[in-house]
């Protein structure tokens, strides 16, 4: 793993506003994402954790939270929308399925009761592997099992409602940081497809464009990309998009792999 030098003041903050605000509430912090994957580019890459509290968090917790949220903005202006944060009552922790219910959740935007999707499944199965604890027991003892298959057809599910329907949203398209932030994602579902493992981005778009040669400029463009960059590929983006819902089969009657 890289050094955690330039990042340990931030990481020391999410610890100590925790512990503040949740005291013999909280069970654990838990880190996930490049950093873990020793694929962290500073200037570019997000943190992205989770505290696993007891209980649901109360409406003076909440503000709380909200407020050391805004802070960060002020005390780490170089990670400000940099940041992602899921607070989890353990409870959730009990399903492998995405919970019904919300939980307070914070990254670009702040959210007093955000639902998980299938990235619930993803990023569970990629704590468990790869996550570093800051604080608490080893995640590994407060999940079930969950197997390559199960994060396989997470992705597939992801792909098709939260990716795909990108195609035809032009703001979303027009956008340089989202631009390379899709391609990177695709590039990191179509590798868990097709490889039955989870890589980081690196990893996986370094696979993808050399199993995709005609989108390696696009693949290489968006792994580079920094904030405060240009990005004008929408058009190969949608290009890329289709060629990876024909690769995994989602315009056929059953996917290339067998998922229930």
């Amino acid at each position: 793993m890289k050094s955690l030098d330039n990042v340990t003041p931030i990481l020391n903050y999410i610890a100590a506003f925790s512990k503040e605000i949740f005291q013999d509430r909280l069970i654990g912090i838990y880190l996930f994402g490049s950093l873990t994957y020793n694929d962290y580019i500073p200037g570019r890459s997000d943190l992205d954790f989770m505290v696993v509290i007891k209980g649901k968090p109360d409406e003076a917790m909440i503000e709380q939270i909200k407020d050391k949220y805004l802070d960060i903005a002020t005390r780490f202006p170089d990670f400000k929308d940099r940041v992602e944060c899921s607070f989890t009552p353990l409870s959730m922790l009990q399903g492998i399925e995405p919970p019904s219910e919300g939980r307070v959740y914070f990254g670009e935007k702040f959210y007093a009761d955000a639902t998980y999707g299938n990235e619930w499944i993803i990023n569970n199965y990629l704590i468990r592997e790869k996550g570093l604890t800051i604080t608490g027991p080893d995640f590994k003892t407060l999940t079930p099992d969950i197997d390559i298959a199960q994060v396989q057809k997470a992705c597939l599910s992801d792909l098709k409602t939260e990716w795909l329907p990108k195609i035809d949203n032009d703001s979303y398209l027009s956008n340089p940081h989202y631009q390379s932030y899709l391609v990177l994602n695709l590039c990191r579902i179509l590798y868990t497809l097709k490889q039955a493992k989870a890589g980081s981005k690196s990893e996986a778009s370094q696979w993808a464009a050399s199993a995709y040669p005609e989108f390696k400029d696009l693949i290489e463009e968006a792994l580079a990309w920094t904030y405060g960059e240009g990005m004008d590929r929408s058009q190969e983006v949608g290009e890329f998009m289709k060629l990876i819902s024909k690769e995994v089969g989602l315009n056929q009657t059953q996917p290339f792999f067998n998922v229930q």
